[in-house]
């Protein structure tokens, strides 16, 4: 496999973890917390939540 996309791999396995660090969500109506982790922000990974 090409070192090219053994990289894409790594990033996809990183990508919205806390190893990428985050924040914590909070809803303002109801107090509902939540982490939020950081993207790898990898053009190819972009489309995550749509699939």
């Amino acid at each position: 496999m090409p070192v090219s996309h053994l990289k894409v791999i790594q990033a996809v396995e990183r990508c919205r973890t806390a190893i990428l660090g985050g924040h914590i969500e909070r809803c303002d109506s109801c107090g509902f917390e939540r982490p939020a982790y950081n993207s790898c922000l990898m053009e190819s990974t972009s489309l995550w939540g749509v699939l």
